[in-house]
């Protein structure tokens, strides 16, 4: 005969944690779908592929692969490639974590040590979300709520029944691996591992992976879960395709929403995207990997063959050069950037000095004393202007003039932002872009996407990560803007921009569909 008693699972006098699926259910009075279900069988409670039947089996192996048996030395980590809206974060990420905390033998902690339970997430706030639906699933169940004994908008603590205590905790990505070490870990949440980035923009779900795998407990396990991103970035992919159909280090699974969840409801919203726009359908709902360079806008090759290694700058100014100061103002959520680029002899364009202020918590942006900063390295340039879009145009245009310089508005909306994006991708594209060996620079542009609507349009998106919301780029396209063609005639090489945008144009011998 089978009893719950509390977290464990009594059958035969032998006592073991209850089952996940068994814990969603008779703890939580939670639902799992047919798919849900079928992945937690196999991914938290131990079940062989094999021994599921009829639709379940068939389940499976469109999840797992054709694969019978899950060697035990995978078990440890999962990785969920998954379709958006299909109960990622809920079911696998937060009702996972929260059954390892109470379920998880503590035995290996040392007198007075608390364990911990980790979510880590592109940006806390993302984080926090997946935190929420941990403690509510715990707070609305009496058996789990009288053992919370302290919870904050990062985290609560649940004492065990010997008095022993496990915090879950919620961090961002950006802070990488360090604040993740010196812990004992009944597990680990990796949630859209795909878009982990640190202050850098630089790929980091790799470092953290590596921080928190050798610190779970046994009978623990590492959840990496996301959406997909690109075919061949990051750890997700790597991790994925290593094991999915032959699992070795991971339980990989493939997790389509409509696998998921299939129903009226949701069917209805994967078709209205499929409709509106097929290739983010693939891959947000069908979880499919971008091929190499799909939806990216910055060719990753050509940002690389465009680095000056032996560049440091500032660079010093060559008198009379023809010189642009491109800027991005921000000054309470996002940094604030100035990119000076310098239009040269041989038609190459070199960036030659860059600034970027960043605000703190709490602590806006001053407008006065940014520009005040950025003017000081325009001057050095003898820039006259700034070109800048038109966020706090006024104040903006004030505060430059209090330093003799003119505020030249960027090209206007949409169309404005597509055509200056696509000069400097077709500039970067002929090879004709020199950029220091800056990693902040580099990877905010290789995070650039595009995508074209369902009227053929194309939007131009940066993520926002660590404080900044793609500005260095921004700076960087709108200076390049405000340089001449590579076409102009030569009086035009040696003549300094005075407080006008020149004609926008695309570069010669550049194929028409690179540069849309």
């Amino acid at each position: 005969m089978s009893v719950v008693r509390g977290f464990v699972f009594e059958e035969d006098h032998a006592v073991t944690p209850i089952p996940f699926t068994r814990f969603c259910v008779d703890v939580l009075r939670a639902k799992l779908t047919p798919g849900q279900r079928v992945l937690c069988l196999v991914a938290f409670d131990g079940l062989e592929p094999r021994d599921l039947e009829g639709e379940e089996r068939e389940s499976a192996r469109r999840i797992f692969g054709d694969v019978d048996v899950i060697p035990p030395e995978a078990r440890a980590v999962l990785v969920a490639v998954c379709g958006a809206r299909g109960g990622k974060t809920y079911v696998l990420c937060a009702l996972r974590l929260l059954h390892l905390a109470l379920t998880v033998p503590l035995t290996s902690l040392a007198p007075g040590e608390v364990a911990s339970g980790l979510i880590v997430a592109p940006d806390l706030r993302l984080a926090r979300q997946c935190l929420r639906y941990a403690i509510g699933a715990a707070k609305v169940t009496p058996a789990i709520a009288a053992r919370i004994i302290s919870d904050s908008a990062d985290g609560f603590v649940i004492q065990r029944e010997h008095g022993q205590t496990v915090a879950i905790e919620a961090l961002p990505a950006t802070r990488g691996g360090s604040a993740l070490r010196g812990r004992s870990l009944v597990g680990a949440v990796l949630d859209e591992a795909a878009f982990f980035r640190d202050e850098d923009y630089a790929v980091n779900d790799a470092e953290v992976f590596k921080a928190v795998a050798p610190r779970v407990m046994p009978e623990g396990q590492v959840i990496v879960a996301s959406t997909p991103w690109a075919e061949g970035v990051g750890l997700l992919y790597e991790l994925f395709h290593a094991n999915h159909g032959a699992p070795r280090t991971a339980i990989a699974a493939h997790a389509p929403t409509l696998l998921l969840r299939n129903d009226a409801r949701t069917r209805a919203m994967v078709e209205r995207e499929r409709e509106r726009d097929p290739d983010n359908a693939a891959r947000e709902f069908d979880a499919q990997f971008m091929s190499a360079g799909a939806g990216l806008f910055f060719d990753p090759s050509a940002l690389d063959a465009a680095i000056d290694r032996a560049a440091l700058l500032p660079l010093q100014h060559v008198p009379s050069s023809v010189v642009a100061a491109g800027a991005d103002f921000a000054f309470k959520s996002d940094s604030s950037a100035l990119v000076m680029a310098r239009f040269e002899e041989d038609g190459v364009y070199r960036v030659v000095d860059m600034l970027e202020q960043r605000p703190e918590r709490g602590k806006p942006l001053v407008p006065s004393k940014v520009v005040a900063a950025f003017a000081e390295v325009a001057k050095r340039y003898e820039s006259t202007s700034v070109i800048a879009d038109r966020h706090s145009e006024e104040a903006i245009r004030e505060h430059l003039a209090t330093h003799k310089l003119q505020l030249v508005p960027a090209p206007d909306g949409l169309a404005g932002k597509v055509e200056t994006y696509t000069r400097a991708r077709a500039l970067l594209l002929e090879g004709r872009v020199r950029l220091p060996d800056s990693p902040r620079l580099l990877n905010q542009l290789k995070a650039v996407t595009r995508k074209v609507t369902a009227g053929g349009s194309m939007t131009i998106a940066s993520p926002r990560r660590g404080g900044s919301h793609g500005d260095l780029v921004s700076a960087l396209v709108l200076a390049l803007a405000s340089l001449p063609s590579v076409d102009v005639e030569p009086w035009m090489r040696n003549r300094v921009v005075k407080g006008k945008t020149l004609k926008l144009g695309r570069p010669k011998n550049i194929p028409k569909e690179h540069a849309a």
